[in-house]
């Protein structure tokens, strides 16, 4: 999902709540087993999913699912329950709804039975795929968390809209599919068919990668349905762009990251984050530009993973700062690359956003999120410098579940380091209420 991809990008939903009982205690994670049958020439998928070691307060049990997928029974402890549909607005996905004669405790065990018929598209069919479709395209078929392919747990209330909620679940799936290749759920390794796969980390990226592709191990990721000499090139960049963003963040990054080629004929669309979970879908699979791709991407396991987005500004919290590290590491990386990222700030339709006035989430248009607000970041860093900012960030994030408005937040975090008044004063005046680019030329010492 890099900045040039703005159309789709709205239906992302990378990121989650700062802080979750999954997070705080692994053991204490809701917990979803279950059996998922592959049919990959027949085209469909019949599951039996249960779910444990939940609580809730409220008598009403909610998760979402697919649009396309069919629940065909919902039981509690073995009792069957009626359920309805929500006519709630939730992208490609349907809320359902199941009326509870008790509240859950973790001991109950609610099963969810489904079915699904996804669709085989015929090269250049798919011309307006997207991370929100089950898609199976070249022989492969996707499903991210973001297709709601497994039950998604809604707990109510949250200040994100439904499309954007997730749920953090450790997971034991047993996935088969005698007619693929491999398949891959989650992270590590793909199987042969599929089996087990098992997570004792709770996580709300669960992806499902099943088909006729290779993989293999690399020195610095596990590569899907990629070639060698790709290989050859990515390797040393991720352990290049990994090791800058742990030294500059002080946050051990994850051994290893998959990387998987899909294949899409959206043009529009270059590839998306389910971490630990990179894909590129560009369909010729030799992506360019790829220290600016990587290092976006690669950045989004701390804004999205590590540091949970929230309130008006979640798209600053998560694409902007993801951006933000992504232009460090080209600053002292590749900073020929860097310059065609500040010739973008020069577009003469940019739009600009004031943040400080921002009410909703689409407010914060796509330009800003990738180009614009990462500039802001750096603009304050140059200001402030990296260590302040490193802690601005250490401060600011655990703040955004406890409030709609992203911007007070900002503000009031930046006062808490011990920024002092004038020097907020002239971050306002100069970058967040204005926009002026002979100052960023100057901070920036960009050429006139």
């Amino acid at each position: 999902m890099h900045h040039i991809f703005f159309i789709f990008l709205i239906l992302l939903a990378t990121a989650l709540p700062y802080s979750t009982s999954a997070q705080e205690n692994d053991n204490m994670a809701t917990h979803l087993g279950g059996k998922v049958d592959i049919a990959f020439k027949a085209a469909t998928i019949n599951s039996s999913f249960f779910i444990t070691q939940y609580t809730d307060t409220a008598q009403l049990f909610e998760f979402m699912l697919h649009e396309d997928i069919k629940v065909d029974q919902i039981q509690i402890n073995q009792e069957t329950y009626k359920f309805q549909k929500n006519k709630e607005e939730c992208g490609d996905c349907q809320l359902y709804q199941v009326v509870l004669k008790k509240a859950l405790s973790p001991s109950d065990t609610i099963s969810i039975q489904t079915n699904l018929r996804f669709k085989h598209y015929a090269p250049r069919e798919n011309r307006r795929d997207y991370k929100g479709k089950i898609a199976s395209n070249y022989g492969i078929l996707r499903a991210s968390e973001q297709t709601k392919w497994f039950p998604t747990i809604v707990r109510r209330p949250n200040n994100l809209p439904i499309t954007l909620v997730e749920h953090w679940y450790t997971y034991d799936l047993e996935v088969n599919c005698p007619d693929c290749r491999n398949v891959y759920v989650g992270k590590g390794e793909p199987q042969k068919n599929g089996g087990r796969f098992v997570s004792k980390t709770a996580s709300q990226d669960i992806m499902l990668i099943a088909g006729a592709y290779n993989w293999s191990m690399g020195a610095s990721a596990i590569y899907l349905n990629i070639d060698e000499d790709q290989q050859k090139i990515l390797d040393p960049l991720f352990a290049e762009i990994c090791q800058y963003y742990e030294a500059t963040s002080g946050i051990k990054m994850p051994t290893k990251f998959i990387f998987a080629h899909l294949p899409s004929d959206n043009k529009r669309w270059g590839g998306f984050m389910t971490y630990p979970t990179i894909v590129n879908t560009q369909k010729d699979g030799n992506k360019k530009n790829l220290e600016a791709y990587l290092s976006h991407e690669i950045a989004h396991y701390l804004f999205g993973d590590v540091y949970k987005p929230y309130s008006s500004l979640f798209w600053l919290y998560l694409e902007s700062f993801a951006e933000y590290f992504s232009y460090k590491y080209l600053i002292n990386y590749h900073p020929k690359v860097f310059q065609k990222e500040y010739e973008k700030l020069q577009n003469p339709k940019l739009r600009f956003v004031r943040l400080d006035e921002v009410k909703e989430l689409h407010e914060v248009t796509g330009q800003h999120r990738y180009v614009t607000g990462a500039f802001q970041l750096l603009a304050i860093e140059k200001l402030i410098g990296e260590a302040k900012m490193m802690e601005l960030i250490q401060t600011v994030f655990p703040k955004l579940p406890h409030t709609s408005d992203g911007y007070a937040a900002f503000i009031e975090s930046l006062t808490e380091i011990g920024i002092k008044q004038d020097l907020i004063d002239q971050i306002e005046a100069d970058f967040i209420k204005k926009f002026d680019l002979e100052a960023y030329k100057k901070l920036l010492n960009q050429p006139k």
